[in-house]
């Protein structure tokens, strides 16, 4: 586990409200909008049966707190917090 930093679906974090654009009213160069481009932190669905394979061993308990997450409020980019905690 200690080598998967994000334990959360693209699915389940991705913000509709924030997608990528360029920035409008440049001249002849176009740049992207860095923080209307930001990608959420999470792994990407082809991925799950390697996420499936790691939290096998792991208790029901276990494997919703290690997935689960709480969306961050009040921030432009798509941030999570684990609910997971070790104890």
């Amino acid at each position: 586990m200690g080598t998967l930093k994000y334990p959360v679906s693209y699915k389940a974090v991705r913000n509709p409200e924030i997608t990528p654009v360029l920035i409008g009213g440049t001249s002849n160069v176009r740049l992207v909008d860095r923080d209307a481009s930001k990608p959420p932190k999470c792994y990407m669905e082809s991925e799950q049966e390697v996420l499936d394979w790691i939290i096998e061993p792991l208790s029901e308990n276990d494997r919703t707190a290690f997935t689960g997450f709480d969306p961050q409020k009040g921030h432009t980019g798509p941030l999570v917090t684990s609910r997971w905690t070790v104890t």
